[in-house]
């Protein structure tokens, strides 16, 4: 699995602040948030109990009143629901843990969004896990919700300002995802221009499509 680099997602972060104001106080926060799971990530691969002695720093740092008993960590490593609150805390935790352990599709998480890198005269399509990271390949023209491969049925959205970012949905079961187009801007960051690009998912959720995977701060 290749490395997070965290300064890079830190940094893209305070880039983008600029770029789409609207998105600015979410990635302040998300600053925030992710120069603590660095710090998480640099660490050896810790167990379960060793993070959940990290529950009241993260607590601190994300200063609105969530909280989260050691036990709701174990439950959503296993996959069992917790409320928005809750699931956050958790999954900030969870994230960097699971980026040192082998990823998707081992990890068995959705993915958050996916990119398009160069290959040869085209482009590959790639998903991004939500946890961990993790990048695997995808067929290009399939749901990565439904299995969907009819072409009529798989539909792309772009809005100006996000030019190297489309919602690609599925009109079969009503799901999408973002697609990040690093043939078009090179510097974006997966997970964080996602983040950014918040009136795309807005536009979805007004034309009745569902995101496959919400990302950290539950958008």
């Amino acid at each position: 699995m290749t490395p997070i680099d965290w300064d890079r997602r830190i940094q893209r972060a305070t880039d983008l602040e600029t770029v789409y104001p609207a998105a600015a106080e979410m990635l302040s926060f998300y600053r925030r948030i992710a120069g603590f799971q660095k710090q998480v990530y640099l660490l050896a691969p810790p167990d379960l109990a060793t993070l959940a002695s990290l529950i009241p720093e993260l607590e601190r740092l994300a200063d609105r009143g969530q909280s989260l008993a050691p036990r709701q960590l174990e439950a959503f490593w296993s996959g069992e629901p917790l409320d928005p609150a809750e699931t956050f805390l958790a999954r900030a935790l969870l994230e960097p843990y699971a980026a040192r352990l082998d990823g998707c599709p081992w990890c068995n998480r959705k993915p958050q969004a996916a990119i398009l890198r160069p290959e040869g005269y085209g482009a590959k399509r790639s998903l991004v896990c939500a946890l961990c990271s993790a990048e695997w390949p995808f067929p290009r023209l399939q749901c990565p919700a439904c299995g969907e491969r009819e072409f009529d049925k798989l539909c792309a959205y772009t809005a100006a300002g996000f030019e190297y970012i489309r919602i690609d949905a599925c009109e079969t079961c009503r799901t999408y995802l973002k697609t990040i187009d690093l043939t078009k801007n090179g510097l974006a960051d997966p997970l964080v221009d996602e983040l950014a690009a918040i009136p795309l998912d807005l536009w979805a959720a007004e034309h009745g499509y569902t995101k496959l995977q919400p990302n950290l701060l539950a958008l």
